[in-house]
């Protein structure tokens, strides 16, 4: 059973967590999957997976579902532990909070998104429109209610779309999308060159 959320509380699980690879994984395993079957998503040789595989499911992260025998063999079927994770705020604002703690978490999202952007521009049609794309860098000038308000409306929304994707894997009406998003507060006004 699924948890509806993961709370990371430790630098070894936010490092486990922040590899672009495994977060890749991560996305994919949101349905029960085998390494086999992951590897084939990603282009990869299961046997350059199986370390990850290993140290997700060592951080708890990922889950082994369902096991079976195949030609002798032992084949796991893994799943996510949750449907969302979410990095407790103390490893990042807290008395724990470092530097590095940020850069390895916020380098592994973009990239790992960068990542994903990339292959869905180039691999659409040359002639293709984007009406699904939307790429946004915005700033709010807002109260503490209101944005505490803003991010309860983006989980409610986020819990809502996590539902309604569940279950949809092998129907190929249904198309993956990606999300990142990324709110925080600024200590400084913005350049009025970037507003």
């Amino acid at each position: 059973m699924l948890q509806d959320e993961f709370l990371i509380q430790d630098l070894d699980t936010l490092k486990a967590i922040s590899h672009p690879l495994r977060l890749d994984m991560i996305r994919l395993f949101k349905t029960p999957q085998t390494v086999k079957e992951i590897a084939e998503l990603l282009e990869k040789p299961p046997t350059k997976l199986y370390y990850h595989v290993n140290l997700l499911e060592k951080q708890q992260i990922l889950q082994v579902i369902k096991t079976n025998v195949v030609s002798g063999i032992i084949e796991k079927t893994y799943q996510v532990s949750a449907n969302r994770f979410k990095v407790d705020e103390a490893l990042i604002s807290g008395p724990k909070r470092d530097a590095g703690n940020v850069d390895v978490l916020v380098g592994a999202i973009l990239d790992s998104t960068k990542s994903a952007l990339k292959r869905s521009v180039l691999t659409q049609d040359s002639d293709a429109t984007y009406p699904n794309h939307n790429l946004l860098h915005t700033y709010y000038r807002l109260t503490e209610v209101e944005a505490e308000s803003f991010l309860m409306q983006l989980e409610v929304l986020e819990d809502e779309m996590a539902r309604l994707s569940e279950g949809r894997k092998n129907e190929p009406h249904f198309k993956m999308y990606n999300l990142t998003t990324l709110f925080f507060e600024l200590e400084n006004e913005p350049s009025t060159d970037s507003e």
